[in-house]
């Protein structure tokens, strides 16, 4: 298991592409097909379209500090793998370990797409090979400190 803080987490995966999942027990929120940036406040991260001229001016993701301790990769069969975002580790042993009624995570990265599903599932090698790189060099958990 790795140290990292949350915003570094997001300087190695944003500039990949790929999209974001923000849940609550109300809605679930999913961004893709852009590339995306933050901005870190001193209680919030904003994160946003890389091609827009403030954080407000499109569709944008705000994030309270302090809410996540734990990430982890998650690879789901025959889906593109996720980094999953969790208040701590207890929390997502029930999901990571496809226990039923474990609970999604609150903050997902989905890594850019494995497959092109427009053309019979596809496989993207580019991509996955992107994967595996960052697994290789970052790991797999992650404790986060310092958010």
């Amino acid at each position: 298991m790795k140290e990292r803080t949350f915003l570094e987490l997001l300087d190695l995966t944003l500039p990949l592409g790929g999209g974001l999942i923000l849940r609550n027990a109300f809605a679930t929120g999913e961004f893709k097909g852009k590339s995306y940036v933050y901005k870190a406040g001193k209680s919030w991260c904003t994160i946003y379209p890389e091609s827009s001229s403030n954080s407000e001016e499109k569709e944008h993701i705000h994030i309270k500090r302090g809410h996540f301790h734990y990430a982890a990769l998650f690879e789901p069969e025959k889906r593109t793998p996720q980094l999953t975002f969790w208040e701590d580790e207890a929390s997502s042993r029930p999901f990571l370990q496809k226990e039923a009624g474990g609970k999604k995570p609150p903050f997902v990265y989905i890594f850019p797409p494995f497959y092109d599903w427009d053309l019979k599932a596809l496989p993207i090698e580019d991509n996955q090979a992107l994967f595996h790189k960052w697994q290789d060099q970052h790991g797999r958990i992650f404790t986060l400190i310092d958010f």
